[in-house]
């Protein structure tokens, strides 16, 4: 497994249209990488800073959602999912079972 990283929900918790996740830290790279994948051609997204890119983000062979990857520097990120109670705590528990804290 990858060194950690944090994660935290970035909007209010609840249902809503959108949620936000930023995580950051040695691991975070780690994560996107094997757990985001291009929506339209299944490779990982490029993590270069400034970059977006919709992505699936699964955990195994499962997709969790489909969302936003905002690239904000080399090892900080976040994703920009639908905002589902349901779908954040999967995240988050992926998130966490990744190395995630």
């Amino acid at each position: 497994m990858d060194p950690a990283f944090s994660f935290v929900l970035l909007t209010p918790p609840g249902r809503g249209g959108i949620s936000s996740v930023g995580f950051h830290g040695p691991g975070a790279r780690g994560f996107v990488e094997r757990s985001c994948r291009c929506a339209a051609s299944d490779v990982p997204p490029a993590a270069e800073p400034g970059r977006l890119s919709y992505v699936e983000v699964r955990e195994g062979d499962e997709i969790l959602d489909r969302g936003i990857l905002a690239v904000r520097a080399p090892d900080i990120f976040e994703i920009h999912v639908h905002g589902a109670p349901f779908v954040v705590e999967r995240m988050l528990g992926a998130m966490a079972r990744s190395g995630g804290r």
